[in-house]
């Protein structure tokens, strides 16, 4: 029996089991936040949010899990609310190590009277299908899981009270949908601030980021190279390249095949947290796929363009915020629509019910409604927002 088929077994004998178990009624609230870095700058103002609510002045304990990466990178680059506390679990392992998904359900079974998370994902409800609690609150987006079948389970199961965002609703709003529907009823979905950070490179800069977490997001790297060259001609400009580790590859070769590889900086998995903060904050302009980068360009608001696709049309851009606090930019968007759109939160993958972009994806390629953006529709959106001195 396999590792993930034993973990599912486990998982469901746990539910059913808790159902005749005494529920832990200590006012301690468990936030299971399963995402990856650009999730977690959208998280932030909403972490404040669920502080107020759930205030230590009402005998409230507010305690979040995440990926070990995430929390270094938040308490790098971020301001956490005071009194939240946060651990580490390796969500990746969770879903492939049966003892260890035994050992954090173990810790965490009889934890909290509350969880919440602020967004589904497999991973995360398998642990929430396991605990202890009738106040398990989940935030879907847009539509329910309907396959594969252990995806619509497990996600059916995890909540006792699913707050689904309507097609079309951002993450921001979504946050405040959730808190909303909580009880926090004037919270206002905002934009994120992160912590500054000194400068370190003294020349005048633009960023693109070819990379993201997934090749269905990144718009040919041919092309991005077509736009580095034309900002270096055009602006006299140099250019860095951000992103993690994986992208390096992508990255190397928009250099190689570059007209100005003297001007093109290679950044790409080759900074701390605070570095790659710095470098995105002082940016005249960033460009890029959906990506961490875009969004600690929009919390430092700088001005910045997004390349998207529509499987999760509107999902995380274009920026829809519920107010501004201050002047800023919010990113701008370029994206192709098309009727498979919200095909990833139909179907959960990228490319759900076209089989021509099914097909491109099995090949490493990006989803055909990034496919379709052209340079000359980026070069024009750039000199729209960044005019030419």
């Amino acid at each position: 029996m396999s590792q993930r088929v034993k973990i599912a077994l486990y998982a469901l004998t746990t539910y059913l089991q808790n159902k005749f178990r005494k529920q832990p009624k200590n006012k301690r609230v468990l936030i299971v936040f399963q995402q990856v870095f650009g999730d977690s700058v959208l998280l932030l103002p909403a972490l404040q949010g669920y502080m107020e609510l759930y205030h230590k002045r009402r005998g409230y304990e507010v305690t979040m899990i995440c990926k070990p990466a995430i929390l270094r990178f938040l308490q790098d680059i971020a301001e956490l609310p005071k009194g939240l506390h946060v651990e580490a679990i390796d969500f990746k392992r969770l879903f492939d190590d049966y003892a260890y998904f035994k050992e954090v359900v173990n810790k965490y079974r009889y934890y909290a009277e509350i969880v919440i998370a602020p967004g589904s994902s497999l991973s995360a409800d398998l642990l929430i299908t396991t605990l202890c609690t009738n106040q398990r609150y989940g935030q879907i987006s847009c539509y329910r899981t309907r396959k594969p079948l252990q995806l619509a389970l497990f996600q059916r199961l995890a909540y006792t009270d699913a707050v689904i965002s309507p097609a079309g609703m951002m993450k921001i709003q979504a946050h405040r949908l959730m808190l909303n529907y909580l009880g926090l009823i004037d919270y206002k979905g905002k934009l994120s601030s992160l912590r500054p950070q000194p400068k370190i490179i003294e020349s005048r800069y633009c960023i693109i980021c070819p990379g993201a977490s997934t090749a269905i997001k990144c718009w040919p790297i041919e092309r991005f190279r077509d736009i580095a060259d034309w900002l270096i001609d055009t602006y006299n400009i140099d250019i860095y390249l951000c992103g993690g580790a994986p992208e390096r590859e992508a990255s190397n070769k928009l250099i190689a095949t570059s007209c100005h590889k003297e001007r093109i900086h290679n950044k790409v998995g080759d900074t701390s947290f605070k570095e790659w903060a710095s470098i995105v904050e002082y940016a005249e302009l960033v460009l890029g796929n959906d990506s961490a980068t875009l969004h600690i360009a929009a919390a430092y608001r700088r001005k910045c363009i997004c390349v998207a696709g529509v499987y999760d049309k509107f999902q995380f851009f274009p920026y829809l915020v519920d107010e501004l606090e201050d002047e800023g930019n919010l990113p701008i968007t370029i994206y192709k629509d098309m009727p498979c759109a919200y095909c990833r939160t139909k179907g959960y993958f990228a490319g759900a019910g076209n089989y021509q972009c099914q097909s491109a994806i099995k090949l490493g390629k990006c989803a055909l409604c990034i496919e379709e953006i052209t340079v000359e529709e980026v070069k024009r959106v750039i000199e729209n927002i960044y005019p030419i001195n």
